[in-house]
């Protein structure tokens, strides 16, 4: 069986290059797989294969048999057996990493594979759907790796410069609100509130204006009518000494 799948990531193909060729850290992204040994062309580990309800881990080694760089090329060769089971497992994969445009790259992985075992019960098809997911999700982690920065030494690309932030300046200081002028005694008593409850000759009538408080005078009505009143008393004298 045949299959191929192809994604993108967001770093130059020379940094996509570097991530890919890290064995070490490649090998971790591979869904079900648990390395167990790492040599300089060669690594030996298990990989579990899930096929709908029914699923088979297979222990073994994985041959580099391509590492150029100027070419964009990786191929290894796997070859596992069932840890329960008489199953197999064998596969050709080729890793291809070329420039998608100017900031970002292409991966192209192709595998041959033939497996034997149980899950092949559930059909040729079934099997090829698979190793798909399987690579699909490969492709995830390595993705996601790369946006989060989780592969040092990766070339992200530029998300472009922001404005600066213009630092908060203090504003003046608010003028104070301006005094009113006292205004003249007459006016304060223009001004003057309600009078006192109690004994008009203990309680003086009083003023306020900005706070202050001052004593104002009788008002002009008051004093006609005590004029009034001492004019009346006079007269009132005049007669009764006329009638004398």
């Amino acid at each position: 069986m045949r299959t191929h799948y192809e994604f993108t990531l967001p770093v130059p193909a020379a940094a996509a290059w570097r991530l890919l060729a890290d064995a070490d850290r490649a090998l971790g992204w591979v869904p079900g797989a648990e390395i167990t040994g790492i040599g300089a062309r060669s690594c030996s580990g298990s990989l579990k294969l899930r096929v709908r309800s029914t699923s088979a881990t297979y222990r073994g080694a994985a041959q580099l048999v391509t590492n150029d760089e100027a070419a964009g090329v990786l191929a290894a060769q796997l070859e596992g057996s069932q840890i329960r089971g008489a199953g197999t497992l064998k596969a050709d994969v080729e890793i291809t990493v070329g420039s998608a445009n100017s900031s970002g790259s292409v991966v192209s992985i192709t595998a041959e594979f033939a497996v034997t075992g149980p899950v092949t019960d559930n059909g040729g098809a079934a099997v090829e759907g698979a190793v798909d997911r399987l690579l699909a999700r490969f492709a995830s982690n390595v993705r996601s790796a790369v946006e989060e920065g989780a592969a040092e030494g990766l070339e992200q690309p530029d998300a472009g410069a922001l404005p600066p932030v213009p630092e908060a300046q203090p504003g003046p200081a608010p003028a104070p609100a301006p005094t009113p002028p006292a205004p003249p005694d007459d006016e304060l008593a223009g001004t003057a509130g309600p009078e006192p409850v109690g004994d008009a000759d203990d309680q003086s009538a009083f003023a306020t204006y900005g706070g202050r408080t001052r004593r104002a005078p009788l008002p002009t009505v008051a004093r006609a009518m005590a004029a009034a009143a001492a004019v009346a008393g006079l007269v009132a004298a005049a007669r009764r000494l006329r009638r004398r």
